[in-house]
């Protein structure tokens, strides 16, 4: 079964309704396209073990009288499922529709009874010869490896972003980046939300099937969300719930024309070429079209000291780098405190800066907080500092 664009365009539907109104949405979308995106989305997620053959798993979707059934195949490293009963089952998960979406994208609650019914199939009878009984256990170890991988996909856990960006391969953590500790200080608390995230830079070049690691990483992570990725070149990520863009982060037009279509986000990141110029233009016309609230993250800050990436020595670092620029958002922070006269968008509309190894978290939203009365501000009062116990 292959994964199209009207997955997620389904899904991105259907979130909305958990919990609640799944039954009314089923009807309007349809049971047959509901229930493959569900699997589109439980292949997605599952984290395939290393086993020596596949396994079919039968997964049957209910809705009502109506019924589903799938074949899900696991194998050493591998997910695939079609439409269809299994001829060998190992094992059966029975869902109903309903079910499925709320274990999906439903809120985490570790003390839920499941909401399917799983069923061993293969069990060695008492006669059989103890040869053959070796056999038989060391090919169910495998089948119960790969049926472990599909009901943890199957459960309301979600992994951490260490154990993601592991999983599939992006270099935001263990190698020169350590960044997914500060994504989960501060995307944690958006995690289950249904937010629209985008990432600037897929990654693989001129390869459209190559990249997408950070992608998917984010799909998994934010469980209710919609991903976004923007690239000069064009992509092919086949996974529900991700949207592959393409335009030139350089180029304000052509950012615009993608942020108009597609926004506003709640979240963006900017790992794409690292070109101090580009990722100033990025900021400067994408920000307006995050949520209040949202977030704008900056990697691989480092280009704004490495002149053959257009940027310069901190001695010598203006506001034609990326560390340069975003350093003057902190003054624009606090500008009620020095009179400003004549106050910028970012000014006005940036609320925080968080600033780490090679990276940086700007926060949007209304800055409307008041400074100190102008005659504190002339400077300190005869008694002041207090004394002590005052």
């Amino acid at each position: 079964m292959t994964t199209d664009v009207n997955s997620t365009d389904i899904l991105e539907e259907l979130i909305p309704a958990v919990p609640g109104a799944v039954t009314e949405k089923v009807r309007s979308i349809g049971f047959e396209q509901v229930s493959r995106a569900l699997v589109d989305e439980l292949v997605a997620r599952c984290d395939p073990p290393s086993v020596a053959g596949d396994t079919e798993v039968h997964l049957k979707v209910t809705f009502g009288p109506e019924s589903a059934d799938y074949t899900v195949t696991i194998g050493d490293r591998s997910v695939a499922a079609a439409a269809g009963v299994p001829k060998t089952p190992w094992t059966r998960i029975e869902i109903s529709v309903e079910g499925f979406a709320e274990t999906l994208f439903g809120r985490p609650n570790t003390t839920a009874t499941p909401l399917w019914r799983h069923q061993a199939l293969h069990v060695p009878e008492s006669r059989t010869p103890p040869g053959e009984v070796r056999a038989i256990l060391k090919i169910q170890e495998d089948a119960d490896r790969s049926n472990n991988a599909l009901v943890t996909a199957l459960s309301t856990h979600r992994p951490s972003l260490e154990q993601l960006a592991y999983r599939f391969g992006t270099d935001k953590w263990g190698t020169v980046h350590w960044y997914t500790t500060h994504y989960e200080r501060h995307f944690g608390p958006l995690s289950n939300e249904r937010v629209r995230v985008m990432e600037i830079g897929i990654g693989g070049f001129d390869d459209p099937d190559a990249g997408g690691a950070s992608l998917r990483m984010w799909q998994q992570y934010f469980r209710r969300g919609i991903v976004y990725g923007l690239d000069l070149f064009e992509k092919r990520i086949p996974v529900p719930r991700i949207r592959t863009l393409q335009g030139n982060q350089a180029n304000g037009d052509s950012l615009r024309n993608v942020a108009e279509k597609h926004g506003p986000f709640d979240i963006i990141v900017d790992d794409g070429s690292h070109l101090n110029e580009g990722i100033i233009t990025s900021f400067k016309t994408l920000f307006p079209y995050l949520r209040d609230g949202g977030i704008y993250v900056v990697e691989d800050m480092e280009t704004a000291y490495w002149p053959g990436w257009g940027g310069n020595p901190p001695d010598r670092a203006g506001t034609a780098t990326s560390m340069g620029f975003l350093k003057t958002l902190i003054d624009g922070i606090n500008h009620r405190e020095w009179d400003k006269e004549n106050t910028s968008y970012f000014d006005d509309n940036v609320v925080a800066a968080h600033f780490y190894h090679n990276m940086a978290f700007i926060v949007k939203g209304p800055n409307h907080e008041c400074a100190a009365p102008p005659p504190i501000r002339t400077g300190p009062p005869d008694y002041w500092p207090p004394q002590d116990g005052d």
